[in-house]
């Protein structure tokens, strides 16, 4: 493992190395947990403590069967909202050649509640505020997540010499591409939730010209998309896309504007030459627009030949979202190895 610290990989590499070994441990816990009993008998229980606690605010019901929690009228599905996820992945993180144990426990425990009152206050969010801050809220919510399990990172981090003395090399190199540190950019990409969230459910809400110009020519590129693998009976209504009985529904929140915004700031935070910036921000956003209405497609097509109920659609839309994610950071790193320095020449005959 040292050796393998050693070897000496680009700095983008290095990188890419450490946000998908994260990625890999977040995902594998997403997908292999939830499809066991024992996990769903634990949600269950969970959602269930978390009702009670919200009694303690008004009369909210739960369903011990469904694990349904519903309050004058309005039912959620809990076991999807409850990000339980994140407390295995602490643990993994932390007690994965551990050091200081009495310590790492009390810390194990600090986050475990961190990660307990952040569902309360999701829960909280949806049932009482105005469905116009609802889901900005909610993005705000979920980057509390990812921010306490970056201080658990960060703890981590500081326990091992080698990883302390690894990340120092990385700081280094980042500063010299960035105009910040290697542990203010995973700040950044832990508040990249909130980030786009405040484009894409406050900002641009109103921006009514934009948003059905930016929606009618996703669909369309969706739809044509689908009609070159041959569903030519797919078509476009308003802002929905259809296959047979199958829909979905492109919000302004799926529009990507907020992910596009943090794309362009970081690539223009990086140190390279204006005219490398401007280039590949707008070949980039391309390739996000392109992603955006193939993402659509996909869903589409997987819940149209599995015939997956429309309710569960959530889960895959927001399994998307974080692979969304980590392609848009790849692009940025493929700018930061492959295209930061490029000079661009113009032969003058």
């Amino acid at each position: 493992m040292l050796r393998f610290l050693k070897t000496h990989f680009a700095t983008g590499v290095k990188i890419i190395l450490f946000l998908i070994g994260i990625s890999i441990l977040y995902i594998v816990s997403k997908l292999v947990l939830s499809d066991t009993l024992f996990f769903k008998n634990i949600l269950i229980a969970y959602a269930a403590s978390i009702a009670t606690v919200l009694q303690w605010f008004d009369s909210f019901q739960f369903d011990a069967i469904t694990g349904n929690i519903s309050f004058n009228g309005n039912i959620t599905r809990s076991l999807s909202g409850l990000a339980f996820k994140f407390i295995p992945l602490a643990f993994v993180i932390l007690f994965f050649i551990p050091r200081k144990i009495g310590k790492t426990i009390l810390i194990f425990l600090a986050a475990t509640l961190a990660f307990y009152l952040i569902s309360v206050l999701r829960f909280l969010n949806d049932f009482f505020t105005p469905s116009i801050l609802s889901g900005f809220f909610f993005s705000i919510i979920v980057s509390l997540r990812f921010l306490t399990l970056y201080f658990v990172l960060k703890y981590k981090i500081g326990l091992h010499q080698s990883l302390t003395n690894y990340f120092n090399k990385i700081d280094v190199k980042v500063v010299e591409t960035f105009h910040f540190s290697f542990h203010k950019l995973l700040m950044v990409v832990a508040m990249v939730p909130a980030i786009t969230g405040f484009f894409d459910w406050f900002l641009i809400s109103d921006w009514n010209v934009f948003v059905d110009g930016l929606s009618y020519l996703i669909l369309w590129l969706s739809n044509a998309m689908l009609w070159l693998l041959g569903f030519s009976e797919a078509y476009v209504y308003g802002k929905y896309i259809l296959l047979n009985n199958y829909w979905l529904y492109l919000g302004t929140n799926c529009l990507g504007v907020g992910l596009m915004v943090v794309f362009s700031s970081l690539i223009f935070a990086i140190r390279s030459p204006l005219a490398n910036k401007l280039i590949f921000v707008t070949v980039g956003l391309v390739i996000l627009l392109l992603m955006n209405a193939l993402r659509i497609v996909v869903i589409l097509l997987y819940i149209y030949l599995n015939q997956i109920p429309q309710q569960l659609i959530d889960d895959y839309h927001n399994l998307s979202n974080n692979v969304f994610y980590i392609v848009v950071f790849g692009i940025i790193l493929f700018y930061i190895n492959k295209f930061q320095f490029v000079k661009l020449r113009i032969d003058k005959k």
